[in-house]
Parts: structure tokens; sequence; C-alpha cells
């Protein structure tokens, strides 16, 4: 049996990160959510998020007037092919566009911290953003249970249980 167990509190590393310097705005993420888009997309207001705008060479009629050896016909439209639309030049028929205030990411850099999560200077931590564990006071280890209870028994008692442990051995 092992004298030492870890420390659960530190996970045997002998600190814990500090709470105190942590931002509250972003509560140490350093990112805040977008505040004009909710997946880094907002919709395209170009073509109201339909994706297409109405045609300009035949003003969304389908047809253009043509002249053939001085013979007016209607033809169908080169640049809608008679569909009345074309595809939104800034969505690209998309319907929707990559939101300018978080470039597409839909969180934003926290100002507050500047984008590390953490205040300072921090009067706890020093800005180490961490803080020696106060359970195994920094070794990552705690002594046993088993072992702390030794140290109850009087001097006598334990050379006893030692002594009877040895002859059940031999």
């Amino acid at each position: 049996m092992s004298r030492y167990i870890t420390c659960s509190p530190c996970k045997g590393i002998g600190y814990v990160s500090c709470s105190e310097c942590l931002c509250s705005d972003c509560k140490g993420k350093g990112k805040l959510k977008c505040t004009k888009c909710d997946s880094g997309y907002i919709p395209c207001e170009h073509c109201s998020a339909t994706g297409g705008i109405t045609c300009k060479e035949c003003n969304g009629k389908g047809r253009i007037h043509k002249h053939v050896l001085f013979v007016p016909y209607k033809a169908s439209c080169p640049a809608c092919q008679g569909e009345l639309r074309v595809p939104c030049p800034r969505c690209k028929g998309n319907k929707w566009i990559t939101c300018s205030n978080c470039q597409g990411r839909a969180s934003i850099d926290c100002s507050r911290c500047r984008a590390t999560g953490r205040i300072s200077p921090c009067r706890v931590c020093a800005d180490k953003r961490k803080i020696q564990c106060a359970r195994c006071s920094g070794t990552g280890r705690i002594e046993n249970d088993w072992f702390k209870s030794l140290r109850s028994l009087p001097a006598e008692r334990l050379k006893f249980e030692f002594d009877s442990r040895q002859q059940k051995i031999q």
C-alpha cells in the first residue's frame, strides 16, 4: 500500500487554476458570441435572402429584342435564359453572406480581457494563472488515511502490530 495518494483537486499537479483573474464577460474563454449573427453568416441584403435578383439584361421579362437584317424579333435572354432572375452577385445565390463583424467565426474577441480570458493584474496569483493547491500544499499528493490513522497509535502498539505481521510472513 502506498503511503500517498494523488490529490484530487489538483489531479497531482500541485496547483489549480486561479479563478479570481477569470474575465467575467467571457468567463475565461477570451471570446464572446457575435452580436450581429448566430452562425457567422447573415442574410444577404442585396437580394433579400432570395439568392437572386431581377435580370438587368431583360429587366425581368425573360426575353430581349433583337434585329436580324432589320427584322425585329424577341429572343430568350442570354443572361437569365428566360428565368427572369440571375444569381445574386454578392451571395452568389447562397442567400447568406459572411458576417463582417466576426468574419464568419460566430464569435468575437473579448475586449475586456483582450481575448486572453484573464484580467491583469491579478492580486491572488500575480498573473501566473495558477495558485498552489491548498489541500496538498503544492506537492500533488496527500497522505493515505490509513497512514494518518497510525499517528494516533502509541509506539508500543505499532511495534506490536509490526512484530505480529512479521511473524505471519515468516
